[in-house]
C-alpha cells in the first residue's frame, strides 16, 4: 500500500484587509491564482497597489495572479 502525503497548506497569513474584500483562508495553487486568494493579496500588498487609489489596480492585480 502506498502512503498518500499531505499536501501542505499555504503559509501566508493575512493581517489586515484595507479593502475589505473577502479572502480565502487558503490557496487552492490554481493557475492563474483566485482574485480573492491570499497570496494574490500579499503580492498586491508588497508592490504597493493597495496603499492608494491607484489607477493601475487592475493591470496589477492581472500581474499578481499570474506570477
Amino acid at each position: 500500500m502506498s502512503k498518500r502525503r499531505k499536501r501542505p497548506t499555504s503559509r501566508v497569513t493575512v493581517t489586515h484587509n484595507p479593502l475589505g474584500v473577502k479572502l480565502k483562508s487558503t490557496c487552492c495553487r490554481k493557475t492563474p491564482r483566485c482574485t480573492n486568494c491570499p497570496v494574490v493579496y500579499t503580492r498586491l500588498l508588497k508592490s504597493g497597489a493597495l496603499e492608494n487609489d491607484d489607477i493601475d489596480l487592475p493591470r496589477r492585480l492581472k500581474e499578481a495572479r499570474r506570477k
